[in-house]
């Protein structure tokens, strides 16, 4: 995983954590916005430190810099462990699952008493998760399927079935081969890891032809859920559970 993505992750976890908790919406805000500019960076962020660019980023402050640099020195961020000290630790972890928020999660933990991964479930399952406010079938359906997603992508694939599915999915870029100049499977694939978590593809193009690029990219046939389609990131959930990560970058900025 690269370090842009790892900042990414531990800011929009802290956002998370701070809205079930219910502190400012500003403060969330500019942590939700943090995290989707350093996941849309075509730029490694360590390389931004070094020649001090990261101050000139539009949507990183100062106070986020300060953090992105403690990342960078220790590994952690204090604030995100002071943060994930005042949720339940199974909690924490069911903010990773597709389909369910802070506000629902702050609500089973308030009307519903859950404090563990258990509980939850057996909120879901008992039907008393379907009592609270907002939660509609459709909404229950979305946070069954988003545990079952769960569960499969905790599951690291293999080398060898990693790169079979990147190598498809190579092969359906390429069928739109003239929108761009350079595309290569990335993050653990290209460091040849025994084991991989997600797909991480790269692709280099002239801006004009990003929007087409990520179009196709969730159009691949082994596609189960579209997460995000933006304009420099696209991810998707694979019918084998997996996640699969696009980005596109600038010509320029490529290498």
């Amino acid at each position: 995983m690269s370090k842009n993505k790892e900042i990414a992750e531990i800011f929009s976890k802290m956002a998370d954590i701070m809205e079930f908790l219910g502190e400012n919406p500003y403060r969330i805000n500019t942590y939700r916005r943090v995290a989707e500019v350093l996941s849309e960076l075509g730029v490694d962020v360590e390389e931004l430190v070094k020649t001090g660019k990261i101050y000139q980023i539009p949507g990183i402050g100062e106070s986020s810099v300060s953090k992105i640099l403690e990342y960078l020195r220790t590994g952690k961020i204090s604030k995100y462990e002071e943060l994930k000290k005042q949720v339940p630790e199974d909690l924490l972890e069911l903010l990773d699952v597709p389909g369910i928020g802070p506000k629902t999660l702050r609500l089973a933990y308030e009307k519903l008493h859950v404090r563990t991964k258990d509980d939850f479930l057996r909120a879901v399952r008992s039907g008393m998760l379907a009592t609270l406010p907002g939660i509609r079938e459709k909404k229950l359906q979305n946070i069954m399927r988003g545990l079952e997603l769960y569960e499969k992508s905790k599951e690291r694939m293999s080398l060898i079935d990693a790169y079979q599915v990147g190598e498809r999915l190579l092969e359906h870029m390429k069928k739109v081969g003239e929108l761009y100049q350079n595309i290569e499977l990335a993050g653990s694939l290209r460091r040849r890891k025994e084991t991989v978590g997600d797909i991480d593809l790269l692709v280099s193009a002239d801006k004009r032809f990003w929007p087409a690029l990520h179009e196709h990219f969730t159009k691949f046939d082994e596609v189960q859920d579209v997460l995000l389609k933006g304009e420099t990131k696209s991810s998707v959930i694979l019918k084998n559970g997996k996640q699969a990560d696009f980005r596109t970058v600038e010509p320029h900025q490529w290498g």
